[in-house]
Parts: C-alpha cells; sequence; structure tokens
C-alpha cells in the first residue's frame, strides 16, 4: 500500500535541487535541460536509495512517484518523439534502469501496472537503438544494459537475446585493449564501467558466458578507471573530457573504493553492501601501483615522483573524431601537487550557450 502522508523531500538534479512537498511537478520549466532529463530519468531515486539508510516512508514515496509519471506521460509513447526529453532513447535507458534497480536492490516486487508499460518502453528503445550516421558512443551499451533489464524484469528471453547482440557487436569498438573508454572523458570511464559491474552483477545466476565475459571487461576496466585516481584516502580523481550531470561524482567514483560496508554519503557502493554477491565487485578490482603508468595505444600517461603528479592526454597519431566526451585536449596535462590541483582541466558549467569566465 503507497502511503498517502504528505513527504517533504529535496532531490538532485543538474547543478541545483528540486524542493518537493508531497508530490513531484512534472511539468515544472528549467533553464538546463539536463535538470529536466536528470527528473524524468528518474536518477534521483537512485540518489535516495544509495543513502545509508532510507526510510520506509520514502521508498513509498518514490513508488508512488514511479505511478505517478507513468500514469502522466505513458500515453505519450504513441506518438514517439525521440527528441522530447522524456523520450529520447537514452533517457527511457535510463528510467528502465533506475526502476529495475529501485524494486530489485529492495526486493520488492514490481506492480504489474509498470511491468506492461515498462514492456512496451523497451520496444520502443528497440526501434531507436543510439547508432549515429558514422559511429557510436556509450549510449549503445546503455541501451543494451536497459533492454537486459527489462528481460529480467518481464522475464522476456528475447530481450535477454537483443541486449546481449547489441552488446556483443559493440563494446569491442568502445574499449581500448588497455582498458580505457576511448570517449576522452575520466567521469564517464566511471560510469561506463558502471553499468559493466551492474551487469556482470546481475547476469550471474542468468547467463553463465555473459557473466564471464563481463567480469574480464570489468576487470580490464578497473586499470583504466583506477588511472585517473590521484588521492586514494579521499577518492579523488582528474577530470579530463566532460563531467555527466547525471550522477555527482563523488557517488560514482566510490567504485574505486568499493569494499563492501555502507559508507555515510550517498554513493554508488551503497547499493551493493547487502546483497551475498558483493564480492563480484571486490575480486575484479585491480590496479597498477607504479610510479610511472604508460598506455600508448589509448593515449594516457601518468607520473608521480615525490609529490607532484602529472597527467597527459597525448596520443601517437590524431585521434578519430568519434562521437564522445573529449574535450580539444590532445596535449593537454593536469599538474599536481600535494593532491593539490595547479593546472587542470576548467571545462565549462554545462551545454548551455552561455559565457563564463
Amino acid at each position: 500500500k503507497i502511503t498517502k502522508k504528505k513527504i517533504n523531500i529535496t532531490i538532485e538534479l543538474a547543478g541545483e535541487k528540486l524542493k518537493i512537498i508531497d508530490k513531484i511537478n512534472w511539468n515544472k520549466k528549467f533553464i538546463d535541460p539536463e535538470s529536466e532529463e536528470r527528473l524524468h530519468r528518474l536518477s534521483w531515486i537512485i540518489d535516495l536509495i544509495s543513502n545509508k539508510k532510507i526510510s520506509k516512508n520514502k521508498i513509498q514515496w518514490c513508488e508512488s512517484q514511479i505511478l505517478d509519471w507513468y500514469n502522466k506521460f505513458f500515453s505519450e509513447i504513441n506518438f514517439q518523439n525521440v527528441k522530447d526529453s522524456k523520450w529520447t532513447p537514452y533517457t527511457v535507458s535510463e528510467r528502465i534502469s533506475n526502476i529495475y534497480l529501485f524494486y530489485k536492490l529492495l526486493n520488492i516486487n514490481i506492480p504489474e501496472s509498470i511491468k506492461l508499460k515498462i514492456e512496451q518502453e523497451t520496444l520502443f528503445l528497440i526501434n531507436n537503438l543510439e547508432y549515429f550516421k558514422t559511429s557510436i558512443n556509450n549510449h549503445i551499451i546503455n541501451n543494451s544494459r536497459a533492454i537486459y533489464f527489462s528481460g529480467l524484469i518481464l522475464k522476456k528471453k528475447n530481450f535477454l537475446i537483443k541486449a546481449k547482440k547489441i552488446f556483443l557487436l559493440n563494446y569491442k569498438k568502445l574499449i581500448s585493449q588497455d582498458g580505457f573508454l576511448r570517449e576522452g572523458s575520466s567521469n564517464y570511464q566511471l560510469i561506463f564501467h558502471r553499468w559493466i559491474i551492474e551487469l556482470m552483477y546481475f547476469t550471474k545466476n542468468e547467463d553463465v558466458n555473459f557473466h564471464r565475459l563481463l567480469s574480464n571487461i570489468s576487470k580490464k576496466l578497473f586499470i583504466g578507471s583506477n588511472f585517473f585516481l590521484y588521492d586514494e584516502k579521499k577518492i579523488k580523481v582528474v577530470n579530463f573530457g566532460d563531467v555527466s550531470p547525471d550522477f555527482k561524482s563523488e557517488w560514482i567514483n566510490s567504485i574505486l573504493s568499493f569494499n563492501g560496508e555502507k559508507k555515510n554519503i550517498e554513493c554508488w557502493s551503497n547499493l551493493f553492501t547487502k546483497n551475498k554477491n558483493n564480492k563480484l565487485i571486490l575480486k575484479n578490482h585491480s590496479k597498477l601501483k607504479k610510479n610511472i603508468e604508460l598506455f600508448p595505444n589509448s593515449g594516457w600517461y601518468k607520473i608521480k615522483k615525490f609529490n607532484h603528479k602529472i597527467f597527459f592526454k597525448l596520443s601517437e597519431i590524431e585521434p578519430k573524431n568519434y562521437p564522445g566526451h573529449f574535450h580539444y585536449d590532445q596535449g593537454h596535462f593536469i599538474y599536481l601537487y600535494k593532491d593539490n590541483e595547479v593546472f587542470s582541466d576548467t571545462g565549462r558549467l554545462n551545454y548551455l550557450n552561455l559565457n563564463y569566465i
């Protein structure tokens, strides 16, 4: 039974907070479209359940908002407007995956009414996969992840097969032999790695061969992900390229500090601490402990000496112009002294056409 009690809650969007009393105003207008997208992706639900503790009232409230979203917007699926922020394939992928994680990790049965809608959303997604004119980027793997999770929700073998086929056709194009996502962003490296870990985690009892492949990919990605780590105590990562507005850097960086124990902050690692399979994540955690790390095939270099650390983005040849999250940063470096940034990539605040100093 869903609670009728009013609740005051604040959720994180893209660089701003939204205060809510009782129900979300889904039609609220935002200056930054990334805030609107995060609202409709339901990513903030994963924020809430990744706290050290979450009350029963908040869980019930989250479920009531999921139901409310579908009641208000599901009929729009018939228009198939992929340019609408609610119906971009990436947003649909995130919404399906976040709903799966919410119910699965909290061990709650998904209402049949939601299952029927997720099935239709999945068919919509399959018809609008994110293959671009000349190439692909990380989005296609997120599409695959959502379709696989949908297959688990609905127990539909054809969705599981489709998701696996999409994944197998594309993952090698996106990951270098050293374990780096080819898109030039340290933050998206960790986001992509998160998807692989979650797929690995939930395929354990479904598909032994697929699970083993994902486990090997995750182990390789840990080399790339740990490369960007400069402060092991505070789990701080240097920022090359874009930083996603979907989840805070600190939240996603907790992949690198996962130890099976709850932390006192909202973070990804808290989602899996109560689960018996958390050793699956721990066993793949690998890092290189060298003062000099050279990955010429991927264009990444790191040198550590005394209190100095310097990271380079430097490819031997001009990188291909794949869809990605890189900046024009060939030859760019980040220099740190005593783990304080001296020279860094300042980037920009958001995707808006505004001027910032």
